[in-house]
């Protein structure tokens, strides 16, 4: 992509993974995201491209956040001045959850089981019906 406010759109969108946002960055409404998208091929390959990238960063921010979890600090006051600091470690279990879903689906994806134990239920005789 030769045009520079294509490529700074696009550089954006991989970075930050709005449209909007990368719109703003660029100097341009979202809109014209759009009819760039609608119209120029090569841009669109390359929006593809850049939302694929966005989506994978976006994925490894999710596995550190999971797995190496995210160091939250937080004061704590007596009398209004600073005693300490609580330093600890967050971990995502929701994220961890999902990406287990999607790298292994066959084993931790969603089951669920119906079973009917009562009777049958018999079927609607139609010209009965209709003639009620």
């Amino acid at each position: 992509i030769r045009h520079p406010k294509k490529r700074a759109l696009l550089g954006a969108y991989a970075v930050k993974g709005k449209v909007w946002v990368a719109a703003e960055a660029a100097g341009v409404s979202r809109t014209v995201y759009y009819v760039w998208a609608e119209h120029d091929p090569e841009f669109a390959v390359a929006a593809g491209q850049a939302r694929e990238e966005a989506a994978d960063r976006l994925e490894e921010a999710c596995r550190l956040r999971a797995m190496e979890g995210v160091v939250k600090e937080t004061p704590v006051f007596h009398d209004g001045k600073h005693v300490y600091t609580v330093v600890e470690t967050k971990y995502s279990d929701t994220l961890a959850i999902f990406l287990l879903k999607g790298l292994r689906p066959e084993k931790y994806r969603e089951r669920s089981e119906v079973t009917h134990n009562g009777p049958a239920i018999k079927a609607i005789d139609r010209d009965a019906y209709e003639a009620v």
